[in-house]
């Protein structure tokens, strides 16, 4: 069965509505005055930059021989070690019922 693909408006600005606590509000105002800018512009200069910064960082680069040894141990994975139960534990107990 084929998915349609949801065709998105082209260069259509949208919205972001974003609730502040009024002293949060007040110094992200006082700040994009310090670059003769709105609070509109501000944050969205902000926030796109913040964005690509962390889109950057979450590349991982692995040589061949890495590679290679991520693939076999995907393959055949070992059995979970008492750390990494231990760590499934406190996720679970700490996220019990919650969904991503």
């Amino acid at each position: 069965m084929k998915r349609k693909s949801v065709k998105q408006p082209a260069a259509k600005s949208l919205p972001i509505i974003i609730n502040l606590p009024a002293g949060d509000r007040e110094t992200l105002q006082a700040t994009a005055a310090l670059f003769e800018m709105d609070l509109a512009s501000y944050a969205q200069r902000v926030l796109i930059r913040q964005a690509k910064e962390l889109r950057k960082q979450s590349n991982i680069s692995l040589s061949r021989r890495d590679f290679t040894a991520f693939m076999e141990m995907c393959a055949k994975p070992d059995k979970p070690n008492p750390a990494l139960r231990a760590a499934f534990r406190n996720y679970y107990q700490q996220f019990k019922g919650k969904r991503p």
